[in-house]
């Protein structure tokens, strides 16, 4: 009986060492398993943010190009504006035209100097 008993108790060793085995084993494959969710989770979201990102520089740059254009425009009325006022003034029309102009005069003068 000593025998049995010995080999009962390296039997019961050996279901403990397996049993922790599968154990570990398994927490390993779930450890893994989250590893691959958190990546895959992390690699959309960088794609997403990417593409975020892309937009964001093709709208600055379309914006750059609209302010460009309407500070062109801008300039054009104003110096238009400016044409005006004065032919009027050369044509004899004076109070609000003339204050107009000299308004318009110094504002020009101001944006110039600040720039």
């Amino acid at each position: 009986m000593g025998i049995w008993g010995f080999a009962k108790v390296i039997m019961e060793i050996l279901k403990a060492v397996t049993a922790r085995h599968d154990k570990e084993q398994k927490w390993d494959e779930m450890a893994e398993s989250i590893n691959t969710s958190r990546e895959n989770i992390i690699s959309k979201y960088d794609y997403k943010l990417i593409e975020l990102e892309k937009k964001i520089d093709e709208n600055h740059t379309d914006t750059e190009a609209k302010l460009q254009q309407l500070s062109t425009e801008q300039c054009i009325l104003t110096s238009s504006m400016f044409a005006v006022l004065d032919g009027l003034e050369q044509l004899g029309a004076n109070h609000k035209v003339t204050s107009a102009k000299l308004e318009l005069q110094e504002y020009l003068n101001k944006a110039t100097h600040t720039k």
